[in-house]
């Protein structure tokens, strides 16, 4: 970033924290390379600017920029959720569409995530009336083994055509875990 922007930026920053709109973590600067905690509610949510998804996060809750997703989430969410309705959210990530449901209306939220670094971000999402499952939604039970892309933490699949058919998120180093079904 360049000096100008960046010296604007942490200005900007700085009032925000004042404010008391966000948190930075103890290693915290600037994202993209950094963690910053955003308040979601009443929730702190912890993102990681190494990942562009958790990018667009903060921009679009903090900045109030358009992230297309999130906003047709948000509508959808708004249209069909009932207050105090329950929410389930499988491949649940880090959380962030689990707060955006509890927004609006979900009272319960039972929150599914299979990559096991990822799952252990989601436990650390305290909404009230959440539970978090780790594993991987088959129609098998058991273990089995699910391919995790490494070049972002959006991309898991248990089917193995979905990383030949997405090779733009599956890149040729695969990550192999296994995880309960």
């Amino acid at each position: 970033m360049k000096g100008f922007l960046k010296r604007k930026f942490e200005r900007w920053l700085s009032r925000q924290l004042r404010k008391g709109r966000f948190q930075l973590s103890w290693d915290a600067g600037f994202l993209p390379d950094k963690k910053v905690k955003v308040q979601i509610g009443d929730v702190w949510l912890e993102l990681d600017g190494n990942y562009k998804h958790e990018r667009d996060y903060f921009r679009y809750w903090v900045l109030g920029k358009k992230y297309p997703q999130s906003e047709i989430d948000r509508l959808v969410f708004e249209r069909f959720i009932d207050e105090d309705g329950s929410f389930l959210d499988l491949g649940a990530n880090i959380g962030f569409t689990a707060l955006l449901a509890a927004q609006c209306g979900a009272s319960k939220v039972l929150a599914v995530e299979a990559v096991p670094e990822i799952f252990e971000r989601l436990k650390k999402v305290e909404l009230p009336g959440m539970n978090v499952v780790h594993a991987a939604i088959s129609a098998e039970s058991g273990f089995g083994d699910i391919y995790v892309s490494s070049a972002h933490n959006q991309g898991s699949t248990t089917d193995y055509a979905t990383v030949e058919r997405f090779r733009d998120v599956f890149p040729r180093e695969l990550r192999v875990v296994k995880v309960p079904f």
